[in-house]
């Protein structure tokens, strides 16, 4: 595969099996429907470099990483993210500060706290796309159990969370199995051991 700034060329060799398939038939649909300039259209804002194509390239654009950054370098980035994509954009690891100032730009954002996840824009869907089930050892998880669960609601998922259920009493999640069924996919906060997903693994026939 070699991508070129004006067109994609895509080749079949040099790459075997399932996954060299899956990055044919992606790039393929990319090119199919990048028609009108170049792959990557890196949008200089201030400091930034901005990759407004990426929800093109990937399905979902690119999200902010905002630790480190200043307020105004969020704002800036998230603002010609949500100006440059039709679906949510997300700012992570953000401040407080870093939120009042996207929200400068962007009144409709929305910020966690202890997700510490900002909203930036949500997916527009007339219905849920699917159903996730976010499942967590302790509560010390909680912060990334609210981030996943967060994410998946604005990309339009209905979400469920199932916390507080480490092995250390496997009856615990135990009696969640048929909840866990019920989800499309299954999202496991690890815990202290990271002996968890295995097990949720070996209750539930979901990924």
């Amino acid at each position: 595969v070699r991508v070129r700034s004006e067109k994609i060329i895509v080749s079949k060799g040099g790459t075997s099996g399932v996954a060299g398939t899956a990055i044919y038939l992606r790039l393929l649909r990319a090119s199919q429907k990048y028609t009108m300039g170049p792959l990557v259209d890196e949008r200089p804002v201030a400091e930034l470099t901005i990759d407004v194509h990426r929800e093109l390239r990937t399905g979902q654009a690119e999200a902010v990483y905002a630790e480190g950054k200043t307020p105004a370098q969020v704002r800036d980035a998230a603002s010609a993210l949500v100006s440059g994509s039709t679906g949510a954009v997300f700012a992570t690891r953000a401040t407080p500060a870093q939120f009042h100032a996207v929200l400068e730009a962007v009144p409709g954002a929305s910020y966690s706290p202890r997700s510490r996840l900002i909203v930036v824009k949500r997916a527009a869907t007339d219905a849920p796309i699917g159903s996730v089930a976010v499942v967590c050892a302790g509560t010390s998880d909680l912060p990334v159990v609210d981030e996943a669960a967060q994410t998946a609601d604005a990309l339009g998922m209905s979400t469920s969370r199932i916390t507080d259920v480490g092995v250390a009493g496997v009856h615990r999640v135990i009696e969640h199995a048929p909840g866990l069924d019920a989800a499309d996919v299954v999202i496991v906060v690890a815990g202290m051991d990271g002996a968890l997903p295995s097990v949720v693994a070996g209750l539930t026939r979901r990924p």
